[in-house]
């Protein structure tokens, strides 16, 4: 019950729950395992479970086999953090989907050739960080990240077409001919900018309108950025409504995460009460030109 053992990315992997420690074995006689992939490694290990982890790494070679082994070089930290992994571990049952979703996040990254995190484990570190600090903090993370990950991942959706592009420039040559200040021509310039530029709103029900997200969850999206931006606290609203929306944005920042990479499965609803599990599934086949990795 303590060991889990699969395939994934051409790698043969095992990971053991130890009393206060995690083992981790990974091997491959298909390719070295470089710094980078043990990077990604532990970015997929993290990921799924929700929390940042310290590794320490020892590296075996016999004949022409190579074989690396990442532990936990600390012990658990004791400082957890609000944030909660896209699969809780409830039950033997669901681990399956843990280690599937492992193996798809470790898929879309695994080519990623730097040392340094790939940019969309950056984000997913940066929210599960941000549950160790303060309920503002986390719900401007978690509204900054989604804003991040649709920019980084869904780049092609919500793109102008030409007629609104001659459109907006027929605009900023009306109003260079026209007879207001420099100043405020140029503010309208920066305004007309920022409209040639899908937001990330519009990306969010693109997906929407496919069925993908579900319009609820944009809604708390917009209700927890809007607070966010104006600086408003936890305090200035319901407390439990306040924590319904965080809950419901991180439920649609792991949507989008699973949307990315590609991950069809169980997933738990935080969203709503007593965190059921439920199914994703993916209803488009994969993000629509995604960027370079």
């Amino acid at each position: 019950m303590n060991i889990a053992q699969f395939q994934t990315s051409g790698f043969e992997i095992e990971i053991v729950k130890e009393n206060g420690w995690l083992s981790f074995w990974a091997v491959t006689q298909s390719c070295p395992i470089t710094d980078a992939v043990i990077t990604r490694f532990t970015e997929a290990l993290q990921f799924v479970l929700g929390r940042t982890l310290h590794w320490s790494i020892i590296e075996l070679f016999q004949q022409q086999t190579q074989e690396t082994r990442v532990r936990a070089a600390l012990e658990n930290e004791k400082e957890s953090s609000r944030i909660q992994p896209p699969i809780s571990f409830r039950s033997h049952d669901n681990a399956n989907s843990v280690w599937n979703l492992f193996g798809k996040y470790l898929d879309h990254v695994i080519l990623y050739p730097e040392r340094k995190w790939h940019p969309l484990f950056s984000l997913i570190h940066a929210v599960i960080e941000s549950g160790k600090a303060s309920l503002a903090a986390e719900a401007l993370t978690l509204s900054v990240s989604i804003e991040g990950l649709l920019k980084r991942e869904f780049s092609a959706l919500a793109l102008p077409d030409e007629a609104f592009k001659k459109q907006v420039n027929d605009a900023r040559n009306l109003i260079e001919r026209s007879e207001l200040s420099d100043s405020i021509k140029e503010r309208m310039s920066g305004f007309l900018g920022a409209m040639s530029s899908p937001r990330a709103k519009d990306r969010l029900f693109v997906l929407k309108d496919t069925g993908f997200i579900d319009e609820d969850l944009i809604e708390s999206w917009n209700d927890l950025r809007n607070s966010s931006a104006h600086a408003d606290s936890p305090e200035s609203v319901d407390l439990q409504t306040y924590l319904n929306r965080c809950n419901s944005v991180l439920v649609l920042f792991y949507h989008l995460v699973f949307f990315a990479i590609g991950y069809t499965g169980e997933y738990t609803d935080y969203s709503s009460y007593h965190y059921p599990m439920k199914s994703f599934n993916q209803i488009m086949a994969q993000p629509v030109v995604p960027p370079d990795r």
